[in-house]
């Protein structure tokens, strides 16, 4: 979202709320937009890149149901709407090919640069799972929007938390730090404890108490599971009265039991015509497999400097290699244990869109189950729900339109970790295109509205 660019004299200032229910000012003045669309295309140009969207891109975001030509029209009508009630000077460029919203500013980058800068915003402080309310209310508004909004928000949680837990480490007030953490997610375990060990500390028993049952509430419901069992002692000792241990409780000292490598899978057997199709598949698996709580995701080959340490008990690498024969796309899949270099599962599939998710079922069962020989049926199943997308829409979309660079979304400080080839990166194409991928939502820490 640039903001360095120079405003004519004498032009509002464009201001846009992303972050809850949308809203558009300009100088003091509500900006008014009847048509939901409109709202909608300013929101994904503020979020977009410096060079702006592709007209082709938005038509395929916010119509995607809708014939080319039709999606193009009705694109036309949108710019023109947008074009009648912003001043010349606005920021707001249609050219012929591509669409830039400039000289923006959005409640979206005010909270990063003030996490940039060491600080909690406000915002942070007052609205629970404030990430989640990016873009409030546009869910319904096109098939296509729902997982792009989804992979947004997931990757912006991620790169908050990690953004707050550099300043838990540097900070000498953790509990309230802590407690922001909280806000943002209430099953972060860690933030979690030090809050119950500040409320028992300062006699306030009922307090630690209460946090606790919000953390089991939030873990059951969301990822089927019970709080670890270093949180169950500390709670144990809270309820006996015997005092908590006096060695602060650091993130480091969370425990991570096994990491999962996910290498690009290699392309050199695949026709053009079909690639799309293993890019898209292999972020699917991404955005899957990072729903288990039992391990980690790796986009890549290698564990990052900063995760290789003494916390991961198990690095697993998921191999995969893609030929077409025929008109046949055909992908072996691997799983090995990369200490002892054992392959412990291995399997050969027919990559079509039809069996896309019945193929992405198996897949992550099958991977889940050979890693830790049981896996929860719910959580198995919560994967295994077929979104509510077109899936003709978006291989349209993902055959016509290449990846973007990793660096577009937050070069303009967007607030989406890592790159956009990601889940959210590749937008409603069912996460196709990318070649590096987690919606790095710094999504999927890592992703963005284009591709």
């Amino acid at each position: 979202m640039p903001d360095d660019g120079q405003k004519p004299a004498g032009v509002p200032q464009l201001r846009l709320r992303l972050l809850g229910p949308f809203e558009a000012r300009l100088g003091d003045a509500p900006l008014r937009l009847r048509n939901r669309k409109a709202q909608a295309l300013l929101g994904c140009l503020a979020l977009g890149a410096r060079g702006g969207e592709t007209r082709a891109r938005i038509a395929a975001l916010l119509w995607s149901e809708s014939e080319d030509d039709r999606a193009r029209a009705t694109l036309r009508q949108t710019i023109l709407e947008l074009r009648n009630v912003l001043p010349d000077g606005s920021g707001f460029v249609a050219q012929r090919d591509n669409l830039l919203l400039d000289n923006v500013q959005t409640d979206l980058r005010e909270v990063q640069d003030a996490l940039n800068a060491g600080i909690v915003h406000p915002l942070l402080l007052d609205v629970p799972r404030l990430s989640e309310t990016l873009l409030d209310g546009f869910e319904d508004i096109d098939s296509a929007v729902r997982p792009w909004l989804l992979g947004l928000r997931r990757g912006l949680t991620r790169q908050w938390m990690r953004a707050l837990e550099a300043m838990l480490e540097r900070s000498t007030d953790k509990p309230a730090l802590a407690a922001t953490l909280l806000r943002l997610d209430p099953t972060h375990e860690a933030a979690c404890r030090m809050v119950m060990q500040a409320a028992h500390a300062a006699g306030d028993t009922a307090g630690a108490l209460r946090a606790y049952e919000t953390l089991w509430d939030a873990l059951g419901a969301e990822h089927d599971m019970e709080p670890s069992a270093q949180t169950q002692a500390l709670i144990a000792e809270i309820k006996s009265a015997d005092p908590p241990a006096p060695a602060p409780i650091t993130l480091r000292g969370v425990p991570v039991r096994l990491a999962v490598m996910v290498p690009p899978f290699p392309e050199d057997g695949v026709t053009q015509e079909r690639i799309h199709l293993l890019r898209g598949f292999r972020q699917e698996l991404l955005a899957c497999l990072t729903r288990f709580r039992e391990w980690y995701v790796v986009d890549g080959d290698a564990l990052p400097p900063a995760a290789a340490n003494a916390r991961v008990a198990t690095r697993m690498s998921l191999n995969a290699a893609g030929v077409e024969m025929g008109g046949v796309l055909s992908l072996a899949l691997t799983l090995r244990d990369e200490e002892t270099r054992v392959v412990v599962w291995s399997d050969r599939f027919e990559l079509t869109l039809q069996d896309w998710f019945t193929l992405r079922q198996r897949v992550v069962s099958q991977v889940a189950v050979s890693m830790l020989g049981s896996v929860s049926a719910a959580r198995l199943a919560e994967t295994a729900a077929v979104p509510d997308i077109n899936l003709a829409a978006h291989d349209k979309w993902a055959v016509h339109h290449p990846p973007v660079p990793a660096t577009a979304l937050e070069a303009r400080g967007a607030a989406v970790p890592g790159g956009h080839q990601g889940r959210a990166g590749i937008l409603a194409a069912l996460v196709v295109i990318g070649a590096d991928g987690q919606c790095d939502p710094h999504l999927a820490r890592r992703h963005a509205p284009h591709a």
